[in-house]
């Protein structure tokens, strides 16, 4: 088979195992670019995770580095691997539609999002603020699906909170693209002209 399929053992997931022929699918459809080394660790973590790219379950992404001042390839897991590997846990118990809080101004201020796990009496809740989420662009506004499509930007990164919250095990160290992506706001912001003192 071209792959393991992964099926749940009480909670835990066994990973998927990829074979050669569809490595190389992955490694030209997704990682073009990627060293053998830097692929490597990325198909490690979807293998290991149970998500396979080729279904948009997870994403390989070149990212910029603040502490090397470089670009390296991350792996980011998409809100559908998120609730994949919830599902298959068998103790995912579904979740409520997400809750938006607004200022005075009528501006989103907040998502709100209840993750529910069998077995357990009270939610698991995801709140997402977007002073902290929003991705802008160098001019300072919202990037265009942050703009038009706000709730359901925000929604996913509320979702993904609480996701994380209620399978930590199957999810931890996983982040979608929504909630990663304001880490690029800083590089996107012009650098403000230094002012130099008139010796007095």
């Amino acid at each position: 088979n071209e792959l393991e399929r992964v099926h749940v053992r009480g909670a835990d997931i066994v990973p998927l195992t990829f074979d050669d022929t569809a490595r190389g699918v992955i490694r030209n459809a997704y990682a073009k670019g990627a060293s053998d080394a830097e692929f490597a660790g990325l198909l490690t973590v979807a293998e290991s995770r149970g998500l396979d790219p080729r279904l948009g379950h997870v994403h390989f992404v070149r990212r910029f580095d603040s502490k090397t001042k470089t670009e390296v390839w991350a792996t980011q897991a998409s809100i559908d691997g998120l609730r994949a590997i919830a599902e298959r846990t068998g103790l995912y118990d579904g979740q409520d539609e997400p809750e938006y809080e607004h200022n005075a101004a009528d501006e989103i201020v907040l998502a709100r999002v209840r993750v529910y796990r069998k077995g357990i009496s009270r939610p698991f809740v995801g709140v997402a603020r977007w002073s902290e989420y929003v991705q802008r662009t160098r001019e300072g506004e919202p990037t265009r699906f942050w703009k038009t499509m706000p709730f359901v930007m925000l929604g996913k990164c509320a979702e993904g909170l609480a996701l994380r919250k209620a399978f930590p095990q199957q999810t931890a160290g996983l982040y979608t693209p929504e909630e990663m992506g304001q880490a690029d706001n800083d590089r996107a912001a012009p650098q403000k002209p230094r002012t130099i003192a008139a010796a007095v």
